[in-house]
């Protein structure tokens, strides 16, 4: 039996509540034509997230707006619509309904990691088999990935059955074929119709076409956040100790590129108050042999100097230490595939005015502390925009020796004139991942307001814990350091420090 999904609508806001473990009770959230760009938090307000669910929650949270390309509607709506469909004819299949909601997953993990559209601009390539994973990654049963897998091959199957159903695709799903290998052979299509879940399959492929309603009002995400993590593996857990899982799209942008942005990061699963923090340690005083406080010169300042850098106080601040040794030293240990520490950390202020950083890489400033192995996280505490000194990286994969340096130990201006930049524009939240070789700049603040960041840099655990010996050969003053002169053991700063 086929449903409208005027007819899904009204059976679900009529349908009693169900327990959990199958859908909880009707709570539209998300637009099902635009769903508003906001925390995962807010979509699980009120629900008991689980790391499943919140992790899906911040996928559809950042990119689920995104259009579904071909399609007059966007991916959430899509998404949601597909869920309604396969909860109203499978009402008690909660790993086909999982199967609908996440079909098409894969797209949004290609936006998520920064990747380009392909497929002539209709999607990313493999979405099925990469959605798939990342399906088994947040340990939902091996049918609701096997699921998402096969949607693709099901259109494929049904081309090969029916060759009048292939010239009634749209034209989107047309060009999409011709990249998932067109129809299916004979030979694959008799080893396909075997399948004991084949008419699951059918189905799914049935939603798919028909959840591109342009005005439907279909339940939003959070009705869907309990079946998630009732499948899942891995349960439910407070807002507060949520891991994120990184996906093989972020791990293969990362590979590839040597930074990686992930939107909303710095807050996820709890809002954390850096921009208070950040304040709070302003504010600390001068304690010889603990943290580090740094001024630069500054014309239009009263005093002739303003804030502009603070260093090693992590330790010295609970909430620090939580954002830090917590959720970004995990996300950094799935980039790299072993276990990192955290090696150094730094706030640069970058106050109205503040100066700028010349051309150069991270890891030759670390002493060789820690291996030749480093990743920084930028957790922006204001929108990096392009007036206010924003981060500029250079994608690629980078190692020592393949870039000049300079005796102050940073890129010669001809190699710098070489190499192409991309400035990092990002908001309050967002966390920006680069390697250690890296090459990146900025310049200097030009707005009236702070472009502050916190800077958390990671050495890879089998070389030790570092971050005291570093934090010592600062304080002794190895390699000629004082902190009333200089920032870094390298000439990368570019303004003025005093003391």
């Amino acid at each position: 039996m086929q449903h409208t999904l005027a007819a899904v609508v009204s059976a679900l806001k009529t349908a009693a509540p169900r327990r959990a473990g199958t859908a909880v009770a009707f709570r539209p959230l998300l637009s099902a034509r635009r769903p508003s760009a906001t925390t995962h938090a807010a979509l699980l307000t009120d629900a008991q997230a689980g790391p499943a669910s919140s992790r899906v929650a911040a996928l559809f949270a950042s990119h689920g707006n995104s259009d579904y390309i071909g399609e007059p509607i966007s991916i959430a709506a899509h998404s949601l619509q597909a869920a309604a469909l396969a909860r109203a004819a499978r009402p008690c299949d909660d790993e086909a309904v999982a199967a609908a909601l996440l079909h098409d997953v894969g797209h949004l993990l290609g936006l998520e990691a920064g990747m380009e559209m392909g497929m002539d601009g209709c999607g990313v390539p493999d979405h099925e088999h990469s959605g798939a994973a990342f399906v088994r990654q947040l340990g939902l049963p091996e049918r609701v990935a096997r699921l998402v897998a096969a949607h693709v091959d099901a259109k494929r199957f049904l081309c090969w059955r029916d060759p009048v159903y292939m010239q009634k695709l749209s034209e989107a799903s047309k060009t999409t074929l011709r990249f998932q290998g067109g129809p299916m052979s004979e030979e694959e299509g008799l080893a396909w119709e075997a399948d004991p879940d084949k008419d699951t399959y059918l189905q799914m492929r049935q939603w798919d076409e028909q959840a591109k309603e342009t005005d439907a009002n279909v339940p939003g995400f959070k009705h869907y956040a309990c079946l998630i993590d009732n499948l899942s593996m891995h349960g439910a857990a407070t807002l507060g100790s949520l891991k994120y899982f990184v996906s093989d799209a972020q791990r293969a942008f990362w590979n590839d590129n040597g930074f990686l942005i992930i939107k909303g990061l710095a807050n996820y699963g709890v809002d954390r108050e850096v921009a208070t923090w950040a304040e709070e340690i302003s504010r600390w005083p001068k304690v010889e042999g603990k943290w580090l406080l740094h001024w630069e010169a500054s014309a239009s300042a009263p005093d002739g100097k303003i804030f502009c850098r603070a260093e090693n106080f992590v330790n010295f601040h609970e909430g620090m230490q939580e954002l830090s040794k917590g959720l970004l030293a995990d996300v950094v240990s799935q980039l790299l595939g072993e276990e990192a520490l955290l090696f150094k950390e730094k706030i640069n202020y970058k106050l109205p005015g503040g100066a700028g950083f010349a051309a150069h890489q991270d890891s030759p400033a670390y002493l060789k502390m820690g291996g030749d192995k480093h990743v920084s996280a930028m957790v922006a505490i204001d929108a990096a925009t392009m007036y206010n000194g924003p981060l500029e990286v250079a994608a690629g994969r980078w190692g020592p020796g393949v870039v000049p340096l300079n005796d102050r130990g940073v890129i010669t201006p001809e190699a710098d004139a070489s190499i192409s930049y991309t400035p990092v524009i990002c908001e309050a939240g967002d966390v920006v991942l680069f390697d250690g070789w890296t090459p990146h700049r900025s310049s200097a603040n030009q707005s009236a307001d702070p472009r502050r960041a916190v800077f958390l840099t990671y050495s890879l655990a089998r070389h030790g814990d570092m971050h005291a010996e570093y934090y010592a050969a600062k304080h002794r003053g190895a390699k000629g350091f004082n902190s009333s002169q200089t920032i870094s053991f390298q000439g990368d700063f570019e303004g003025k420090i005093v003391a």
